[in-house]
C-alpha cells in the first residue's frame, strides 16, 4: 500500500536558496504568464500584498487580477467561485503532469488546511454537542483514510475537503480543497514554481541573484 510522507518536500526538489537574496523574477514571471498561472486578490487583502512582495521587482509584471471593485468583488471572480485571496489559478493539465513528489506536496500543504479546519471546529463546539462532535470525527477519519489509501495522488487532492461553519453560524458545510487547478492562501515562490512546471526559470533566478 502507497503512504503519503507528511513532510515538505520543497527541500528535497529544490536547490534552497533565500528568496530575500533576489530582486527580480522575470524568469519565473515570463514562466507564469505562458503556463497561464493567474494570483486573483483585492488591494485591501494583507496576505495578497506579502504575495506580491515574495516577486521584489517583478511583482508589478507577475500574473494578477483584481477582485475587488469598491466594497464589491468584480463579477468575473465572482463567476469563478473566488471566495478567499489570494488564490491561486495554475493550469490543471499542468497539475496532473507534474512528477508524484510535486503532486505530494501540493497534497500536504492542502491537507495540513484540512486537518486545521478539523482542528478549529472541533474546538469551537460544546462538549456536550455530541452530535456535531460525531459529524467532526468521522470526517476526520474519513479523512484520513482516504490519505492512507492507495488510490493516485491527484485523485486524493480532488477528493480532500476542509470544514467550514455555515453562514448560520451552526452547520457544518464541506468544501474543495482543490477545485480545477485552483490553489487559495499564500504560497513560496518555490511552490508556485514547482506546481506550475517553472522550476527552471525559478532556478535561473535565484542562482543570478546569488551572484549580483
Amino acid at each position: 500500500m502507497k503512504k503519503i510522507f507528511y513532510f515538505s518536500l520543497v527541500s528535497i526538489l529544490l536547490v534552497s536558496c533565500s528568496s530575500s537574496s533576489v530582486n527580480e523574477y522575470t524568469h519565473l514571471v515570463s514562466c507564469l504568464k505562458e503556463k497561464k498561472a493567474v494570483m486573483f486578490g483585492a488591494s485591501w487583502c494583507p496576505h495578497c500584498a506579502d504575495q506580491k512582495k515574495m516577486f521584489g521587482r517583478s511583482a508589478k509584471n507577475m500574473p494578477y487580477f483584481e477582485c475587488s471593485k469598491g466594497n464589491t468583488q468584480v463579477q468575473e471572480c465572482t463567476e469563478r467561485g473566488i471566495s478567499s485571496y489570494p488564490t491561486w489559478q495554475f493550469n490543471e493539465d499542468a497539475i496532473k503532469a507534474l512528477p508524484e513528489l510535486a503532486q505530494i506536496d501540493l497534497f500536504n500543504a492542502e491537507l495540513d488546511k484540512t486537518r486545521a479546519s478539523i482542528k478549529l471546529i472541533r474546538e469551537a463546539i460544546p462538549a456536550e454537542d455530541t452530535a456535531s462532535l460525531k459529524i467532526i470525527n468521522d470526517f476526520s477519519a474519513e479523512t484520513e483514510a482516504m490519505v492512507m489509501s492507495d488510490i493516485p495522488v491527484f485523485t486524493k487532492l480532488t477528493k480532500l475537503t476542509s470544514l467550514s461553519i455555515g453562514a448560520d453560524g451552526k452547520s457544518v458545510e464541506k468544501t474543495p480543497a482543490y477545485v480545477m487547478g485552483r490553489v487559495t492562501g499564500t504560497r513560496t515562490l518555490e511552490q508556485i514554481a514547482l506546481y506550475t512546471g517553472c522550476m527552471d526559470a525559478y532556478k535561473k533566478d535565484t542562482q543570478s541573484g546569488a551572484t549580483e
